[in-house]
């Protein structure tokens, strides 16, 4: 990744006046003195050219080679060039910004560099720049407002040192070049942006986040699909538990709690709450802040407490995320991109609340394409076996995510009720589709790379099907409803 630069007089400045023939030209070379940075070919290179109006500063520490540092002060001695050369040592960052404000032309000698940063930096400053082709200075160098020769031609650095130092018409040009230049480098602040974004594609995927584009798109059909005989189940269960006046006190039970994993930009809350005729408190759980605070605008106008909590809700950290006294842990798509270990926790972590659990349009491993075609069945078994892989929690247990909840619960002691949840996605629903197919597409490319030809024509008939309402996709879901064993759901 290129660093940046950003720009200390450079760009934003106003353009460079035409020196005057006779006016002195302030040379400026930063880097700490060094054989690598070559000091003395510069110093050199400066003693035949006496007669040009120059002043040169070499900024940079004299103490990271000491040995080198008196003998670059000794040969400026000996050469007479003390009041035309100045070693001003290491210069912190107002008295660097000073330097380059002050400085006409830059000078890097180096005959070697990994990068070069102060090329960019002083391209940033706008100043024109004379360096060497030594190491990556000879692609990085290769710019508008640079001149560049062999590293170690002290001959080759006098004639582009002559070329900026004789000619004030030269200079301008070259000088202009440089501070055009400068409006193409990165700053540093793009660079951190990329940096950060570079490390969070090595992090596994956070199976919580999701473009809230596809929210919004798959938002209809969810809500369609919903199994509506086993909301009324968990209905009436809230009703009975949490909604009955206490014989003794004559009091009603605090609103139901409700903890709403994965929440996404709100769908899961806005079909739930006007289902559930109790009184509500809703904690939304996701680690997309974006997500959430488009669930906040939407849900609005609910008129139930809200919380958002944007929390990374990985396996050892659920049942901390989970707030004490949830009476209901929800979630919608969520949980066959999780682990088996993930799983447990969300058992454990419900039953600790002694909490009903609703879990709604958990993939179920099936679908089905009309018209059909030879390899439907070869692109679900891709598929499938994508949902197995590790999308940031470890295996994910994919169609199998439900039985292995429903199995878990129960030996907690939970009664738990499964029921279907189908998608049912006709030719209407061609934008779904074409985004479905398009998960699809990018599960069987990575399952299985070398038969790509094979998935590419199944794909084109798809998407040219889609596009001219043509198909129909069903997609089968589940929905699981459990409850403590104690309580009756109806």
């Amino acid at each position: 990744m290129e660093p940046g630069a950003d720009t200390v007089a450079g760009s934003n400045a106003k353009p460079p006046t035409l020196k005057e023939q006779g006016g002195t030209i302030n040379l400026l070379c930063v880097a700490h003195l060094s054989p690598r940075k070559a000091q003395h070919h510069l110093v050199e290179a400066l003693s035949d050219m006496r007669s040009f109006p120059w002043h040169c500063t070499l900024a940079g520490s004299l103490e990271r080679d000491e040995d080198y540092a008196r003998q670059v002060t000794g040969i400026i001695q000996n050469l007479g060039l003390e009041q035309r050369i100045t070693l001003a040592g290491e210069l912190d960052d107002e008295g660097l910004a000073r330097a380059y404000a002050q400085a006409d032309v830059f000078v890097l000698p180096s005959v070697y560099e990994g990068y070069g940063m102060v090329i960019d930096e002083a391209l940033a400053a706008g100043l024109p720049v004379i360096t060497t082709d030594g190491g990556a200075l000879a692609s990085t160098g290769r710019r508008p407002g640079i001149r560049q020769y062999r590293a170690g031609d002290v001959g080759a650095l006098r004639t582009c040192l002559e070329e900026l130092l004789g000619s004030p018409e030269t200079l301008q040009e070259v000088t202009l070049q440089a501070r055009e230049e400068a409006r193409s480098l990165r700053s540093w602040a793009v660079t951190a942006t990329e940096f950060q974004h570079a490390l969070e594609a090595l992090l596994p995927p956070d199976p919580t986040t999701f473009d809230s584009e596809w929210l919004a798109l798959r938002e209809p059909a969810d809500h369609q699909a919903r199994n509506r005989p086993l909301l009324a189940e968990l209905a009436a269960w809230a009703e009975r538990e949490y909604c009955c006046p206490d014989t003794a006190s004559g009091h009603h039970a605090p609103p139901l709690l409700v903890g709403d994993l994965g929440t996404g930009t709100g769908s899961n809350a806005r079909y739930m709450v006007p289902a559930m005729m109790v009184p509500q408190h809703w904690v939304l759980l996701d680690q997309d802040e974006h997500l959430l605070g488009i669930a906040r605008e939407r849900l609005q106008h609910l008129d139930v407490p809200l919380e958002t909590h944007a929390c990374h809700l990985s396996a050892d950290r659920l049942v901390s995320q989970i707030p004490d006294d949830t009476r209901l842990v929800t979630a919608s798509a969520l949980i066959d991109l999780m682990s088996a270990d993930w799983l447990d926790a969300l058992a454990g972590a419900a039953s600790g609340n002694r909490a009903g659990v609703f879990i709604v349009l958990s993939y179920a491993g099936h679908f089905e394409l009309s018209p059909t075609d030879s390899d439907d069945a070869w692109i679900q078994q891709a598929v499938n076996d994508h949902q197995h892989r590790d999308k940031g929690t470890g295996a994910a247990l994919g169609p199998a995510a439900t039985d292995y909840l429903k199995e878990r619960l129960e030996a907690l002691g939970y009664q738990v009720s499964v029921a279907p949840s189908p998608w049912q996605l006709t030719p209407e629903h061609n934008a779904l589709q074409r985004a479905l197919l398009e998960g699809w597409r990018d599960a069987v490319t990575e399952q299985f790379p070398g038969e790509r030809e094979r998935a590419d024509r199944w794909f084109r008939l798809r998407f040219k099907q889609a596009c001219e309402q043509q198909l129909s996709i069903r997609v089968d879901h589940k929905d699981l409803f459990a409850w403590p064993s104690s309580g009756d759901p109806a």
